[in-house]
């Protein structure tokens, strides 16, 4: 790894400049001379291109340049190349601008338009931002566009500037300097790894290799997600210099609380993102309206939802169930940022899953401009603070149906019994269980009062028949019909119910309309009493103990209008 005969020198490419706009497709600008401006108006990066916000803002530009290093001695390998530049503020003078750079293989030239241009784009260094709003002050900003060069075999590379910001800026001045070696060139690799306490590798965050003799910055984060794990690092900055002398370097972590279950990055909530070393893993979200993603999928307990913002708040985002992405209910949480929040890191409320539920971090809110909401951020994580108890409830009647929010253990509970029910449409059976899965719906059984039903360990698979309770979930038509548990003459009984009255938490059957009877009797069951649920029985007409209807009854025992009647 001597590197010999290896020496490094640096020079001045030329850099010509124009621009292209959407809004005047068909015209050429030409070359704009260095001290002149150009326009980079309000872009953002989809699917690696760049592309035009907000059309109707009237600033739709992209400043192009060409960086021609060909005159390189032969053999001459870029190592380094920083362009430097002129930004103003945006052109309405309201605000201040960021600009981003990237790079693409197309031919610069002096008569591009919009039509000709190409916009695919790979983004390279940093965004830059002024402190100014004014359009007429120019603030010198710098931008790393070494990767540009890398596998270009004439050393001409097209240049992108684009505006992040809601406006366009000006851009004028663009001057580059590259570094390069020549001669016989070594290469070393280099590692950048977490480590624990111990010393103990946790998992590489960079690697790769380089020539020798130049250093390389690597950016690590200041915590990440890992294998259920949170780690965070006192170590700062967050980015370390690797050279020949030190090939690997570790930076050492420690695990968060054990309470945290879910994080996410900010970029995974949009394809929008930039380098940042100030970020967690050097980069961060612009979350906007219509865009989601899936956090974490949460059992039952208690929860609160931590976020970063990294730049001021334009509206609020929420978290949502899954299911409800898109129509703006069932918010499970608001996080708590609005259009004047500074960044900062904000904490939720505690918030409660009743059951096991999928959970979307998303910028959608109400109102007709639920698609214009956007928030930067950093990460977002949610932590358990607490278990949230499950209790059924018994009433005087000694039994109750219930749906099992999480899988639960019935065994131990004094007093009150658990079973599945299985039914052929005449009768319904029922087998005790002890452990019942998340979703099952069972017959309870006991003493009448509240009961605390402990978590389980594992989960018994039966389910049986009975479904979820809830009128959201029962088909209100005329191929079926449900049937609730009721009391009728002292026996329980599933009889026919409207479906409004099966509430939620508890269950049900749903049986084909055909040939349905108008009650199920339990096999081998009395009752002392029962939980109400109003039952659809009283027609003044005459069913036999199985449920049958009787035309005309003869002597023996019948159920009229939910009552033992003998017919003598």
């Amino acid at each position: 790894m001597g590197g010999m005969g290896a020496w490094a020198d640096t020079m001045n490419p030329t850099v010509k400049m124009t621009y292209v706009d959407k809004g005047n497709a068909d015209t050429s600008y030409g070359e704009i001379a260095a001290g002149e401006t150009a326009k980079a108006g309000y872009n953002k990066i989809d699917g690696g291109s760049v592309v035009m916000a907000y059309e109707k803002w009237g600033c739709n530009w992209i400043t192009y340049l060409q960086v021609d290093a060909s005159s390189l001695p032969s053999g001459a390998t870029v190592t380094g190349a920083t362009l430097t530049y002129d930004q103003s503020g945006s052109t309405d003078s309201k605000r201040a601008t960021t600009v981003g750079a990237g790079y693409n293989s197309s031919a610069w030239s002096s008569t591009m338009t919009f039509n000709t241009a190409d916009k695919t784009i790979t983004k390279v260094g940093t965004t830059q931002s002024t402190s100014t709003t004014s359009s007429s002050t120019f603030e010198t900003k710098s931008i790393d566009i070494t990767a540009a060069f890398a596998g270009d075999a004439d050393n001409i590379v097209t240049i992108l500037l684009y505006e992040t910001a809601a406006a366009g800026c000006y851009i004028k001045n663009p001057a580059v300097t590259v570094t390069y070696i020549t001669g016989a060139v070594a290469k070393y690799d280099y590692e950048l790894n977490a480590v624990d306490g111990l010393g103990t590798k946790i998992k590489t965050l960079a690697s790769g290799n380089e020539f020798e003799g130049m250093s390389v910055t690597a950016y690590f984060p200041y915590m990440f997600y890992e294998g259920g794990t949170l780690y965070t690092t006192a170590t700062t900055p967050y980015s370390a210099t690797l050279d020949k002398d030190n090939l690997t370097k570790n930076i050492t972590y420690t695990e968060a609380a054990s309470t945290i279950v879910a994080y996410m990055e900010g970029e995974a909530v949009s394809s929008e993102s930039d380098e940042d070393a100030n970020c967690s893993n050097g980069k961060w979200g612009h979350v906007v309206g219509g865009k989601k993603a899936t956090l974490a999928t949460l059992p039952r307990g208690k929860y609160t939802a931590t976020i970063y913002l990294k730049a001021n708040g334009n509206r609020s985002i929420v978290l949502r169930d899954e299911a409800n992405a898109d129509n703006n209910t069932n918010t499970i949480s608001s996080l708590p940022i609005s259009k004047s929040s500074p960044a900062g890191v904000y904490t939720t409320d505690e918030f409660d899953i009743i059951n096991t539920t999928t959970i979307v971090f998303t910028g959608y809110t109400t109102g007709e401009n639920k698609s214009n909401q956007s928030a930067d951020i950093d990460y977002i994580l949610i932590t358990k603070t607490g278990e949230l108890p499950v209790s059924a409830t018994v009433g005087g009647d000694g039994w109750a149906t219930f749906v099992a929010p999480a899988d639960l253990d019935f065994s131990g509970v004094a007093g009150l019994e658990a079973f599945t029910a299985t039914t052929n449409g005449i009768t319904v059976e029922l087998t005790k269980v002890d452990n019942v899965q998340e979703g099952t719906g069972v017959v309870l059984k006991g003493t009448a009062g509240s009961y605390v039903i402990p978590f389980a360990v594992s989960s018994s698979t039966a389910k049986g028949d009975l479904k979820s309770g809830a009128v959201a979930d029962v088909e209100d038509d005329d191929a079926h019909v449900y049937y609730g548990l009721t009391m009728i003459d002292g026996k329980a009984t599933f009889a026919k119910v409207a479906t409004g009255a099966i509430a939620a938490g508890k269950a049900y059957f749903m049986l084909d309309a055909a040939g349905a009877r108008e009650f199920l009797t339990i096999a081998g069951e009395e009752a002392t009493g029962i939980e109400t649920v109003k039952a659809q029985i009283n027609n003044n007409r005459y069913y036999n103990l199985q449920g049958v209807e009787v035309a005309q009854p003869t002597k023996g025992l019948y159920i009229v209008n939910g009552k033992k009647l003998l017919v003598k």
